[in-house]
């Protein structure tokens, strides 16, 4: 389709919400948010559909999905366990925890060692006893891609794989959410907290939202090495290293300053599904879209309110990338309706080239 032909198919639809096939009230301005990043929920669901549609059953395919996840969560558990006896820095606060996370490793190890026998000479024992929480699990991550083709990993690689990338994303969507709930937080201190004991609490509330900041960071650290070893590129966009200058993010709750719209958020803002209004200053302008039957376009009609400005934003590559991770649609298949200087109005579509 034109330009001149998708405004026009455009302002003949009709904005009245109707019923789908399935029954379900839809309204043309709900945005298709079907799509958006991996999750480890979305990645263990599709796993294990894999597994329902094999013709084989759910043999070792199945086996190795359980060992993978199995592994995963073990690995979670020696974290926190570790954790715990750091914080409390008394050996007998973690004894109860050790006595049921090494039995749960015992188990394990005997599933893992019957799927891959030829990992024998790598285990020196079952688990060590004494200190579960350091207890090697031998993940596929932690060999080299050779040592995985010569003991039969590939497949339980790939598993590990995808669902390392779910936890990736889901710590992602932790670190952002920690950081606007901390900049909120800041806010409401410096406009509603005074004196000394509220301030105080005030300032252990915000350290106890940093912890968790910092925990996001680090399981996003982790996953992300992980997946470099399990042969992910170092210069993939989707995910990247993440350093201590990226952990921010511009202050949506207070009023803008000189010099904002030249800020750029920092890169994991903008990976994969992450709320297009966030990104276009909510407050600021009116968002709609409305499908074109048949074409499997949407049109975007984006109007400043009072006191927005687009310009400088509808016209940037980066805004209209987030607009479609958003709507979970490839970039062709978004075209945002404009109004030219003349209010003559205007259809246009992201380019590669500009």
């Amino acid at each position: 389709m034109h330009n001149a032909e998708i405004v026009r198919a455009w302002k003949k639809m009709s904005t009245k919400p109707f019923k789908g096939p399935d029954g379900i009230v839809m309204s043309v301005y709900e945005a298709n948010v079907s799509g958006g990043p991996p999750s480890f929920k979305k990645a263990l669901q599709s796993l294990s559909k894999k597994v329902d549609d094999l013709a084989t059953g759910g043999g070792t395919h199945e086996d190795q999905v359980w060992l993978i996840h199995a592994g995963l969560l073990l690995e979670e558990r020696q974290k926190v366990l570790q954790s715990k006896k750091a914080s409390s820095g008394k050996e007998e606060d973690v004894i109860p925890g050790r006595a049921k996370l090494g039995k749960d490793i015992v188990i394990w190890r005997k599933k893992q060692l019957s799927l891959f026998p030829s990992l024998y000479p790598e285990i020196k024992s079952l688990t060590d006893e004494t200190a579960p929480e350091t207890t090697p699990l031998f993940l596929p991550s932690s060999f080299s891609q050779t040592r995985r083709n010569s003991t039969g990993l590939g497949e339980a690689a790939s598993i590990e794989y995808q669902l390392r990338e779910g936890l990736a994303h889901d710590a992602l969507q932790d670190v952002r959410t920690t950081i606007k709930t901390i900049n909120a937080n800041l806010q409401f201190k410096k406009n509603n907290v005074s004196g000394q004991r509220p301030n105080t609490r005030a300032q252990q509330h915000l350290k106890t939202l940093l912890a968790d900041r910092n925990d996001a960071v680090d399981r996003y650290h982790h996953a992300y090495s992980t997946l470099v070893e399990l042969g992910m590129s170092e210069t993939d966009q989707a995910l990247r290293p993440l350093t201590p200058e990226d952990v921010w993010c511009k202050d949506a709750s207070s009023s803008r300053k000189m010099g904002d719209s030249r800020k750029e958020d920092p890169w994991f803002w903008h990976t994969g599904r992450c709320g297009v209004k966030m990104h276009l200053h909510p407050g600021r302008w009116v968002i709609r879209g409305k499908r074109i039957p048949g074409s499997g376009i949407l049109v975007v009609h984006i109007q400043p309110t009072k006191g927005g400005y687009l310009g400088c934003y509808l016209n940037t590559i980066q805004v209209q990338l987030v607009i479609c991770g958003a709507l979970g649609l490839e970039p062709d298949k978004v075209w945002y309706l404009c109004h030219s200087n003349e209010g003559e109005e205007t259809a246009q579509h992201y380019q590669t080239e500009r």
